[in-house]
């Protein structure tokens, strides 16, 4: 599923809850990381500036992401939130 669909995906409730997940559980889940990646990519960051954002997501702070898995396809998506 695109990164961008993930918004759709929950919105059709095709995800079951998500959990907030900083980058030592995102880890775990290489198929979120890369939906992460893969929605932020249209930030126009350079790699590296991404890398360094994927490794700041904190479980227990900002940015942080939520992780979901399909209903349908059983992978996991995930979501970032920050202020």
């Amino acid at each position: 599923m695109a990164g961008g669909a993930v918004t759709a995906a929950l919105r059709r409730r095709r995800c079951l809850p998500g959990a907030r997940a900083g980058a030592t559980e995102l880890a775990a889940h290489p198929d979120a990381l890369e939906t992460i990646r893969r929605e932020i990519s249209c930030w126009v960051w350079t790699p590296d500036q991404i890398d360094h954002f994927l490794d700041s997501l904190d479980k227990a702070g900002q940015p942080t992401a939520y992780l979901f898995r399909c209903r349908v396809c059983v992978i996991c998506l995930a979501y970032v939130d920050f202020t």
